[in-house]
């Protein structure tokens, strides 16, 4: 066993941490009150937020003891890593670990297994191709750079210290979206207004067919759900579609995905995406402008009322086979009041978007910081060079 007061220590990591193996094949009996499967674990959190309970599942198990760090062995990339504080019975597809305290302090090891350096090695190490798993034999014998356990604990302060911020930040963000959602709610509902005018009476079906030429390539874009406007596809060949004409998009115009349109696939073309082709799965509906602001509408198709209406006045023999037709599309009725209201919704709404953007960016940002503290530790270990804390985070 490696000493811990040596000043940089190069372990395996069977000599950093132990793998309960405790299983339970009968969960209604474990004797406990929570189960935690992968579904459970946020990705970039070290707390358990959510949990079922053992009668949830059926099949082996493993226990799990407060302290115990839980870690998804499969598809490591999303990060799923949590330090239980209750006891439970957990995911076979997890491992159950616990700190070696004479060489990785508890408190430490977690934050070391969320960081670049662990990471990377454990996609490395990950095999199969549809949902790559990591199994101990293979990460047990991996070796890594740690710091001695007094450094370890100025770590554990400054990490504490960035993992409390990044927890803050997430509880703000989750306030402020609860605050953009009951607000734009309140103020677009038709059922809250007197203002309730069907899309019809200010917008019209307007679907530009342009003929598929073998010869030419094609900007093609998606639909993205929940109103979340237009993401770029490949381009398309000509010569390799069935379509014989395409949809072409025009700047403000309403598009939308027919194909279980209720899960809120609809929103108004940007002025980047002009021009750009769609199936004829996608109709376009045009709006007069002087009526209804294009932004206004692309807030309307984010309001969860109004895919509920979609969903309503879809048709098919089956839910996922549904289709909604634009002379549908037009029946439903929104919340439009005068144009000058309508801008100023769009800016109070835009503001909170963007105070929500700028949460998750800081959020993104201190994430990434807490990750490279361990490369950087690493790089200056290779350099010979002592890669303190209190440079770090300031």
């Amino acid at each position: 066993m490696p000493k811990s007061n040596s000043p940089h220590q190069t372990v395996r990591f069977d000599e950093m941490a132990v793998l309960a193996k405790e299983r339970i094949d009968n969960p209604a009996e474990a004797g406990v009150d929570h189960y935690v499967g992968l579904e459970h674990l946020d990705k970039d959190s070290l707390k358990i937020m959510r949990w079922g309970v053992p009668t949830d599942v059926n099949a082996t198990k493993l226990l799990f003891k407060s302290g115990d760090i839980i870690f998804g062995r499969r598809r490591v990339y999303l990060r799923k890593i949590a330090v239980a504080d209750f006891d439970g019975i957990c995911s076979a597809h997890a491992m159950v670990l616990r700190a070696r305290p004479e060489v990785t302090l508890p408190e430490f090891l977690p934050f070391f297994m969320q960081s670049d350096t662990f990471m990377n090695r454990a996609l490395e190490i990950s095999v199969g191709s549809l949902s790559p798993t990591i199994n101990w034999k293979t990460l047990a014998k991996q070796t890594f750079t740690l710091p001695p356990l007094t450094e370890q604990r100025e770590l554990v302060k400054v990490l504490t210290a960035c993992e409390s911020t990044i927890g803050g930040l997430s509880k703000l963000h989750f306030s402020l979206l609860q605050v953009l959602e009951s607000l734009s709610d309140t103020l677009m509902n038709p059922k809250a207004s007197d203002d309730s005018t069907p899309l019809s009476a200010f917008a019209f079906i307007n679907i530009d067919k342009v003929p598929v030429d073998d010869a030419s390539t094609y900007k093609t874009v998606g639909v993205l759900n929940e109103g979340k406007g237009l993401f770029s596809k490949d381009d398309l060949d000509g010569a390799k579609t069935k379509y014989k004409a395409m949809i072409r998009l025009h700047p403000n115009q309403i598009v939308m995905r027919k194909l279980t349109a209720w899960e809120g696939a609809i929103t108004v073309v940007p002025k980047e995406f002009a021009g750009a082709i769609v199936s004829t799965e996608f109709p376009t509906v045009s709006l007069n402008e002087s009526i209804a602001s294009p932004s206004y509408m692309r807030w309307v198709f984010r309001q969860p009322w109004f895919w509920h209406e979609m969903k309503a006045r879809s048709k098919g023999t089956a839910l996922r086979r549904s289709r909604l037709n634009p002379q549908d599309l037009l029946e439903i009725a929104v919340n439009l009041p005068p144009m000058e209201r309508q801008q100023h919704i769009v800016e109070l709404l835009d503001s909170l978007d963007s105070q929500l953007t700028a949460i998750l960016e800081r959020r993104k940002h201190l994430i990434s910081a807490k990750y490279r503290l361990f490369d950087d530790f690493e790089s200056g270990v290779k350099g010979n060079t002592h890669v303190g804390v209190d440079r770090k985070f300031a």
